[in-house]
């Protein structure tokens, strides 16, 4: 029994010898001594010193084989065979983001709270577990660059610039500015006295669609600049995008084919105080339009923003508010999801069909509504 052991034992050392044998005629005297790219970064190229690989040319891994670890997670799937240079023994990877290593770049670059990061370096091999040894007084650490300085810079000026010119639209008293937000009509108020500070109420339909609009083309925008990467754009954030259009259409239809009496009234009056204005002498009846078209004029015009669109003649309406704080919502977690992944969020069909149902309730309620 003894000697039936101890045979099994030497087996067992003579297989294990055959394996490590074997390991280092696959990998002869590989090892990692240092990062020679002075900073990496998403879309560059990472050069590495890895000893050994000129005097093993013929009997090291292919290219294809060699495996790039940053922080431990796999980024890169074969050297890059033009830029590597067994000469000077130098592998070389492309840093490019794929649907392979699109998590391990997720982790790297997600939740950025600074320009650069420390990471450690490693070189595997397939086939082959654990990744090269350090070479003596080798250093396998590195500068990952996370978001770039400029890009950065210019994302966050360029996104406050678009937020800013957002807020001018909401407060702007110029015509051409200020009503890109608000319902068509009514188009005139009159020569009112104080008419300049009547303005057309807000619309909740073009808030939203213009909601959209600066949430997806800002974040594009900063992805762009961060990343260098221009497909971005995802099918969800097209249809966040068509949601708003869509609601805002369908509320200038209804608006247009329904019969508003007060703005009807308002307009009437309008038409009968332009022809007693034109008659000489002018006829007692003028004063007292004028003053009914204050009244109504005071009626449809702007009260402020969230009266505007969070009220009907009923008041504070449900299905209105409904609809601003899914849209709010839904919004921040697609900021959210922007800054942590570095990628546009791809929302599924029940989060997009939430918000088109919130778009066409409100779009159902608004064709009994009358003006507050």
């Amino acid at each position: 029994m003894r000697l039936l052991c101890c045979m099994l034992a030497v087996l067992a050392i003579l297989g294990s010898s055959s394996r490590w044998a074997a390991a280092q005629n696959a990998n002869p005297g590989l090892t990692l001594d240092k990062v020679i790219s002075p900073k990496l970064a998403l879309g560059a190229t990472a050069i590495l010193q890895v000893n050994g690989l000129n005097a093993a040319a013929t009997s090291a891994p292919k290219l294809t084989d060699f495996v790039l670890y940053l922080d431990h997670y796999p980024v890169a799937d074969g050297a890059d065979p033009q830029l590597t240079n067994f000469t000077e023994n130098q592998v070389a990877f492309s840093l490019q983001r794929t649907s392979a290593n699109a998590e391990a770049w997720k982790a790297l670059l997600g939740s950025p709270t600074s320009f650069d990061k420390t990471v450690q370096v490693d070189v595997g091999i397939k086939g082959q577990s654990g990744v090269l040894p350090l070479a003596p007084n080798g250093s396998n650490s590195a500068t990952l660059s996370v978001v770039r300085g400029p890009g950065l810079v210019i994302a966050v000026v360029g996104f406050g610039i678009l937020l800013l010119v957002a807020g001018l639209i909401c407060i702007s008293r110029k015509k051409a500015l200020g009503d890109l937000l608000r319902d068509s009509q009514p188009s005139t108020f009159g020569t009112v006295d104080n008419d300049a500070k009547l303005r057309r109420p807000y619309s909740l339909a073009q808030t939203q669609m213009f909601w959209w609009f600066v949430l997806v083309i800002g974040a594009y925008i900063f992805l762009l600049l961060i990343t260098g990467e221009v497909n971005t754009l995802t099918p969800q954030a097209l249809t966040l995008m068509g949601i708003g259009t869509g609601t805002a259409l369908g509320a200038a239809m209804v608006e247009n084919a329904k019969t508003d009496p007060v703005q009807k009234d308002f307009q009437d009056t309008l038409a009968a105080i332009t022809q007693m204005e034109a008659a000489n002498p002018a006829p007692p009846g003028l004063e007292a339009a004028c003053q009914k078209r204050d009244r109504l004029a005071k009626q449809l015009a702007s009260k402020n923003f969230f009266d505007d669109t969070l009220t009907d003649a009923s008041g504070i309406s449900l299905h209105r508010v409904q609809l601003m704080a899914w849209t709010v919502v839904i919004g921040l977690i697609f900021c959210f999801q922007v800054y942590q992944n570095l990628t546009l969020p791809a929302f599924d069909s029940t989060i997009l069909a939430l918000i088109g149902i919130s778009g066409g309730t409100y779009l159902g309620f608004k064709v009994p509504e009358q003006p507050t």
